[in-house]
């Protein structure tokens, strides 16, 4: 896992190695004074690591090869390859829950308030959860708009989800609380990957590809 700073021209500042397979998911947060860098592998682990200390705080081994990642201020939410869980832990890699989902959690994000976690779809039922931080990580709102997999999640606000995926490659905006559909994006014929948002603005990816950084 690489840490470059945006602030110098993109530097590389440290490489962390402690995986044993493929990295898929990395996050950078900010903790009494330190940041910290959650990864997420192939080799089923977790790692906390210290960008300080330049080394590793914690890990966890999962059942699961592991793939995806989120963290608000309070949490960090992980899910592997093909189970049907998410694992919640607080900012010391601690275990705190585990929720059963009745589908692949594919893709998860945090509201920017970071009360709502937002899970994309992998198997049948093609369904995307919400689950509530404040209410114990009880599931609140499913989304069954998409036909197919669907990896690419995140919100636009507090209240407002966005979804890209299923067969017919469309990015829904959608009401957290209620599932109700504000607008429909229909993509061109090729798989949505990733969505983000940068102030009022929407972008997504439909690319996947392999870009090999071991030389910087």
């Amino acid at each position: 896992a690489k840490v470059w700073d945006i602030a110098d021209n993109f530097s590389l500042i440290h490489t962390f190695k402690g995986h044993t397979n493929a990295v898929y998911a990395v996050r950078v947060f900010k903790d009494k004074g330190d940041y910290k860098i959650v990864s997420a592998g192939y080799d089923n682990k977790a790692i906390l690591w210290s960008l300080r200390d330049k080394r590793i705080l914690n890990s966890w081994t999962h059942t699961d090869k592991l793939k995806y990642l989120a963290v608000s201020e309070e949490y960090i939410a992980v899910s592997g390859f093909q189970d049907n869980k998410i694992v919640i832990f607080n900012h010391n890699l601690k275990s705190i829950k585990e929720i059963e989902s009745e589908t692949n959690p594919s893709g998860l994000f945090f509201s920017p308030d970071g009360r709502l976690l937002l899970t994309g779809t992998g198997t049948f039922p093609r369904v995307c959860n919400i689950y509530d931080s404040e209410a114990g990580f009880r599931k609140i709102t499913s989304f069954n708009k998409h036909d197919n997999a669907t990896q690419a999640v995140t919100f636009l606000n507090t209240r407002t989800a966005v979804t890209g995926g299923g067969a017919n490659y469309d990015i829904y905006i959608w009401d957290a609380y209620t599932g109700e559909v504000k607008r429909q994006i229909t993509g061109n014929g090729k798989t949505v990957w990733s969505v983000g948002i940068r102030a009022r603005e929407i972008a997504f990816g439909n690319t996947s590809g392999y870009v090999d950084h071991n030389s910087r």
